[in-house]
C-alpha cells in the first residue's frame, strides 16, 4: 500500500472505498455485456454456458428404529418426530444406527 494511502484520514479512506466499489461494480457490468455479446455472435445462449446442476438422489437411510423398522431416518436434515421422542426419552443416536454389516 502506498504511503499517500496509508496516510488518509479515516472518513477519505471511506469515501475513496465507496468509489472504488462503485467503479468496480460499473466495470463488472461492461465485462459481463461484453461477454454476452460474444456468447450470442457465437451463436451460444448463456445457458449453453451453465454447468448443469447436480442432483442429489434420495439418501440412504442411516438410522432405523427398531421397533418400528419403516421408521427411518437418513441423518440428513433434522431428526424426525420417531427419533426426537426417542432421544427425549434418554435414548442415544448411536443405538438406532443401522449396521453396514
Amino acid at each position: 500500500m502506498t504511503p499517500e494511502i496509508e496516510a488518509l484520514p479515516f472518513d477519505e479512506l471511506r469515501t475513496l472505498h465507496r468509489e472504488i466499489s462503485a467503479l468496480i461494480g460499473k466495470r463488472r457490468h461492461q465485462a459481463l455485456e461484453q461477454l454476452k455479446q460474444q456468447i450470442a455472435m457465437l451463436g451460444f445462449s448463456p445457458d449453453d454456458l451453465a454447468a448443469p446442476k447436480a442432483k442429489r438422489g434420495k439418501a440412504a437411510a442411516k438410522y432405523q428404529d427398531p421397533e418400528a423398522p419403516d421408521n427411518t431416518w437418513s441423518g440428513r436434515g433434522k431428526h424426525p418426530g420417531w427419533l426426537k421422542d426417542k432421544l427425549e426419552q434418554g435414548h442415544t443416536l448411536d443405538e438406532f444406527l443401522i449396521s453396514s454389516g
